[in-house]
């Protein structure tokens, strides 16, 4: 299964070290994306799904923003490289949800060996979070309410869906959604809301039946040679 190209973005001040980075990501047709202070680098996580995320240690607030990361939504299981100096803990850093350490001065070839490590747990993430169009009926309850809706779109982590009533970021959910494969339902968080009606649901808890069962039908879609067509 060929996917698209992944994702990365390089948070650092050094131009050598960021050349260096990305030398090592082209290599593997990767997109690079760069800033040199936290405050963007939030901004551009909070709008984006990335597949990897280099910090150097040395920013200020690197530690935040990795403990940011960690605790956010759609880029909690993004692969984290940090780029340490020689005061800096490893064990700490990995601790602290840090993937990967990489010791300054970087070298293209051994960034390019902890790449070829890591594009198997981005690849895993990516198929996880990858959404698949799909229009199928989905009933939603929050607390005392309960409406009818239409996926957009469906993914092994959490859908969106089309719906009358919107509710809240954050608010609990239990769904239960109409597949071809039968019904399967559990309970999720609020993502996101738009004021186009749209609602972005993220699966909180999916009994594990429910969970195999949306993972093999979500991978048949993915099949060329399988001929499933569902609308």
């Amino acid at each position: 299964m060929d996917y698209p190209q992944l994702e990365f973005l390089i948070v650092c001040k050094d131009v050598l070290e960021y050349r260096t980075i990305t030398g090592a990501i082209q290599k593997i047709k990767g997109v690079v994306n760069y800033t040199s202070n936290v405050a963007t680098a939030r901004a551009y996580i909070a709008r984006r799904k990335i597949d990897g995320i280099f910090v150097d240690t040395s920013v200020e607030s690197a530690s935040a923003l990795i403990q940011d990361i960690r605790h956010g939504s759609s880029n909690r299981y993004s692969v984290i490289f940090a780029c340490a100096g020689a005061a800096d803990d490893p064990g700490a850093l990995l601790s602290a949800g840090v993937n990967f350490v990489l010791q300054k001065p970087l070298l293209v070839e051994g960034v390019g060996h902890v790449l070829n490590a890591a594009t198997q747990m981005m690849e895993a993430e990516r198929r996880r979070y990858m959404r698949h169009q799909l229009m199928v009926p989905v009933l939603i309850k929050q607390r005392e309410k309960e409406q009818k809706a239409i996926t957009a779109n469906i993914s092994k982590g959490g859908m969106a869906v089309r719906c009358q009533d919107a509710y809240e970021p954050g608010a609990s959910v239990h769904f239960a959604v109409e597949l071809p494969i039968g019904e399967i339902n559990g309970r999720g968080q609020v993502a996101w809301t738009n004021t186009e009606g749209f609602m972005g649901i993220k699966f909180h808890l999916l009994p594990d039946q429910y969970k195999k069962s949306l993972s093999s039908f979500l991978d048949q879609r993915l099949d060329p040679h399988n001929e499933m067509n569902v609308r």
